[in-house]
């Protein structure tokens, strides 16, 4: 080695199996996802729910194949209840690392559009597979819902959404409805109380220090103004919303999702 040479250490960004200096990765993740809207669009691989193209888990697995990234099933337990939980792992084809993993559900609860039971109705091995697909999709959405959105599609993968689907594709024409809106209108800010927010503290539904319109906005959701939310049919809708947060829905989605499931309760 010549001394007085600067040494630069070549920076580099390992994406699926492409390996490209950082400044090009952009570039790069733009013209897979150039190629990956034609195969989609082509192919049919998405669903129109609530104005936004959501793409099936086969369009996810074809980004994966793109960026040489297989999915693998770690398991697919049964719950008590008959419902599924799998947990899937994406793999990097050319060294065999594991680069990413995530679980989904696959409940008896669900309930389609009609509000009908859903999957509680079909074969335990259709539940099984279900949860599979989900955790595939979510497992990619994780590392790469940035190069779908350059695609132009939303990062929710289709068989998320089913929830959301049964709440808002009917046959009667409804004005538009989006978070922003439903968190202007007066409600829950003006009767919520310090009990209130303590409560919802203690249950893990909010954390500490969380902003009084921001609680405000997540009880407008799912409950009319001064109802009472800690009994616990309200508790139930409030465990299945965070439960809807945390596997990557907006909070209007995931608040959809739990007044779906809990829509035909007493």
């Amino acid at each position: 080695m010549d001394e007085g040479k600067e040494i630069i250490p070549a920076e580099q960004v390992y994406l699926g199996t492409i390996t490209v200096p950082p400044e090009q990765v952009v570039a790069t993740a733009t013209r897979v996802a150039t190629a990956l809207k034609k195969v989609i669009d082509d192919r049919k691989l998405f669903s129109v729910i609530q104005g936004g193209k959501h793409v099936h888990v086969d369009g996810w697995t074809t980004l994966g194949a793109m960026l040489g990234v297989l999915p693998r099933e770690v398991s697919a337990e049964r719950q008590e209840d008959g419902g599924y939980v799998a947990t899937v792992e994406l793999v990097r084809v050319s060294d065999g690392m594991v680069i990413g993993r995530a679980s989904s559900l696959c409940g008896m609860d669900e309930v389609d559009r009609s509000g009908k039971a859903s999957w509680g109705s079909k074969p335990e091995y259709a539940r099984r597979s279900m949860a599979v697909t989900r955790a595939t999709g979510k497992a990619y959405r994780l590392g790469f819902a940035w190069i779908m959105e350059l695609a132009g599609y939303k990062t929710t993968p289709a068989e998320e959404m089913s929830f959301v689907e049964a709440q808002f594709r009917d046959e009667t024409p409804k004005p538009a409805v989006t978070e922003e809106s439903a968190a202007a209108q007066p409600g829950w800010l003006e009767v919520l109380t310090a009990k209130d927010e303590a409560w919802l503290i203690e249950k893990k539904i909010i954390p500490p220090g969380q902003k009084r319109q921001h609680v405000a906005s997540l009880l407008d959701l799912l409950f009319k103004p001064g109802e009472d939310f800690k009994n616990e049919r309200g508790l139930l809708k409030l465990k299945a919303y965070r439960g809807a947060r945390d596997s990557g829905l907006k909070s209007f989605e995931a608040a959809a999702n739990a007044n779906a499931a809990l829509k035909d309760q007493p």
